[in-house]
């Protein structure tokens, strides 16, 4: 470790970040490698407990890998990781085993572990006049208050979204500017421009609050935000696509666009 503190841009060494490797939402991945004797994973994370403590002959192959972590079938090697522990080492050396296999962009949270990224989120979720904040929702899952996610970037077909929403009777939500949804969209989807910073756009649907809906916009911003008003309105089952939006989402198998 103390060689990749000295010299960051070895390859064979992940990224150590602290703070600024907050927000979390900039990662497509979030990977807890917390040793499986803590129960506490964080709900919306990808688990993989004692990571770290990997075979080396298993950490040579990525089929040998993806046998032990199933999950990793379905993370593409380009894809954006942080890997946290209870500690800077578990996560440090989980991360290399990460490398190892052919992953290319992975961070390691370095300052504190998951006790430090869990008093930090909750304390900026404080200090914040806009709660819940999207790292407190990310870190603490799905609730009352906050919206569930749903990583575009994970997405292949669309019936993934109705696997995760458990329903194929779902509603899509363009929170994008009005311009933009008439310049093109996804069939289907309802325009609710100026749902992030106004809850009267969602005056027309306030009598469907039992409905699944599903929020999206251009990166995953605007998303999260209409999505947090609609649960403050009581809508009950409120997600929203981050990591990318309506760009990514006409190009998923299933989607059609109202624009070739």
């Amino acid at each position: 470790m103390e060689t990749c503190l000295q010299y960051p841009t070895t390859p064979r060494c992940p990224r150590l970040v602290g703070v600024e490797g907050l927000p979390l939402a900039q990662y497509d991945y979030r990977i807890d490698v917390k040793p499986a004797k803590y129960t506490m994973h964080a709900a919306v994370e990808v688990c993989m407990p004692d990571l770290d403590e990997v075979a080396p002959d298993i950490a040579n192959n990525f089929t040998k890998l993806c046998t032990e972590y199933p999950v990793l079938e379905h993370i593409p090697l380009d894809a954006k990781l942080l890997v946290y522990c209870t500690s800077p080492y578990g996560a440090f050396y989980a991360g290399k085993v990460l490398l190892k296999v052919g992953y290319t962009d992975v961070s390691s949270f370095y300052f504190g572990g998951w006790n430090y990224i869990n008093t930090t989120v909750t304390q900026q979720n404080r200090d914040s006049v806009e709660r819940p904040t999207k790292d407190y929702c990310y870190v603490n899952g799905p609730s009352d208050d906050c919206p569930t996610v749903i990583s575009v970037k994970k997405l292949k077909f669309r019936d993934e979204i109705a696997s995760i929403v458990n329903s194929t009777s779902y509603n899509l939500v363009d929170i994008r500017p009005s311009e933009m949804f008439n310049m093109g969209s996804i069939v289907g989807a309802l325009s609710m421009a100026g749902g992030h910073n106004d809850t009267t756009a969602f005056n027309a649907i306030t009598n469907r609050k039992t409905e699944i809906w599903v929020t999206f916009c251009m990166r995953g911003v605007m998303s999260y935000m209409g999505a947090r008003n609609m649960k403050r309105l009581g809508f009950e089952r409120v997600y929203f696509l981050d990591n990318g939006g309506y760009p990514e989402l006409k190009d998923i198998e299933g989607f059609q666009s109202t624009v070739e």
